[in-house]
């Protein structure tokens, strides 16, 4: 920086910048700028830059929820129906945070759920679900937004971009804003959410979603977006002992919807004729009086053990299709194997009661080999103030 004969001061260029200048032609007319090609890197499908001011100036193009609701008939979702009016409006009262998370039991049909609506959603636009939605599985390993984001490989000269699945729907939404992306976030605590997905919690808030640290592209992949407002996110939580606890910063920006109640005759009826009846009522004559103990406790089962239980019986009785015997057994090892092992806790909250309970439908239904496990987990619990499967 120097000073005219004016004294004001004026910018000029140091001998490197006129080594750089003498490169520049004198007439430029020849020259015209072109978009970069679209080039596929590390999972990352991008081309020309995603923050193009022309693609701002498209809206959202959404599904109502009656087209949303006739699609979603056919899912598996049992008794999940009545949540998904509450669902679609959490998801479009806010364009700037499309973003709710499901939490509760583990297996009442939180992830399907998820999935289900995404698939509805698309069907009711008439879009490919393939290349508008992705179920990531969130890794308890994730302390940072590589996970999600991917992240600059500094090892190979120049240095490349390892992308996600995440990256390239984000990369999709932005260069698409008229069409919804569905990201799905599976056990979306497993891992603390507000370290790895802090680019995410600040962008809903305004700002652009952070990508890498560098100023220019790396392998097609820009520094940061505009927040795509055609994302959705939904993210699914049990809240158990294995997982993280939520911060205000992450619930300030979702709805939170919870699922802790099991609907076992909406569950029987799913089944319809393609299970057979009479080992239905047989294996809900146990399950339903287990689930009625360990439900005040907090301590019950959903639908995917209902599920888990009633196949592997059913595997059973067709082995052996008049054994009562070998049926009783069956049913006696699949509550060992899926009722116990989830029941866990202090000497609070009436856990004593629900084994208890527990103890006497294990009495009542000759399940001896679950009755000295529940009996073994009670003794602990009395004398060292806890129980657990593996004492």
């Amino acid at each position: 920086m120097q000073s005219d004969i004016n004294g004001r001061r004026v910018l000029s260029l140091t001998e490197e910048g006129h080594e750089w200048a003498e490169r520049i032609p004198v007439d430029l007319s020849a020259w015209k700028l072109t978009s970069a090609p679209v080039v596929a890197v590390s999972g990352v499908e991008s081309g020309d830059d995603p923050t193009r001011e022309h693609l701002r100036t498209k809206l959202f193009r959404g599904a109502g929820l009656d087209a949303v609701r006739a699609e979603f008939k056919s899912s598996q979702a049992v008794g999940l129906g009545d949540m998904l009016g509450l669902v679609h409006a959490a998801l479009h009262a806010l364009p700037a945070k499309r973003f709710v998370l499901l939490a509760g039991l583990s297996g009442p049909g939180k992830s399907l759920l998820a999935r289900d609506y995404a698939n509805a959603y698309c069907a009711a636009l008439k879009l490919p679900v393939a290349e508008h939605h992705r179920q990531i599985p969130v890794r308890p390993d994730w302390t940072d937004p590589a996970g999600l984001l991917g992240f600059i490989n500094p090892i190979v000269n120049p240095p490349t971009f390892q992308g996600t699945q995440a990256l390239a729907l984000v990369i999709k939404a932005v260069n698409d804003p008229e069409n919804p992306y569905f990201l799905c976030l599976d056990e979306m605590n497993l891992a603390r959410v507000e370290h790895y997905f802090a680019p995410f919690l600040s962008a809903m808030e305004g700002a652009r979603l952070e990508i890498h640290a560098e100023r220019e592209m790396i392998d097609n992949v820009p520094a940061s977006v505009d927040w795509p407002k055609n994302l959705f996110i939904i993210g699914t939580v049990n809240m158990d002992e294995s997982t993280h606890a939520f911060s205000d910063k992450v619930l300030d920006r979702a709805f939170v919807f919870e699922f802790w109640d099991v609907d076992l005759d909406a569950w029987a009826k799913s089944k319809g004729s393609s299970v057979d009846p009479v080992l239905l009522n047989r294996v809900l004559s146990v399950m339903r009086p287990i689930h009625a103990a360990l439900f005040e406790a907090r301590r019950h089962f959903g639908y995917r053990s209902l599920n888990e239980v009633l196949q592997f019986c059913e595997h059973v009785a067709s082995s052996s299709p008049s054994d009562g015997v070998a049926l009783t057994r069956a049913i006696d090892q699949a509550v060992f194997s899926k009722i116990p092992t989830r029941v866990r806790g202090d000497d609070g909250g009436g856990l004593e009661s629900a084994l208890e309970a527990v103890r006497a439908v294990c009495i009542s239904q000759g399940l001896s080999q679950s009755l000295r496990k529940v009996e073994a987990m009670k003794q602990s619990l009395r004398s060292m103030g806890a129980a657990r499967f593996w004492a």
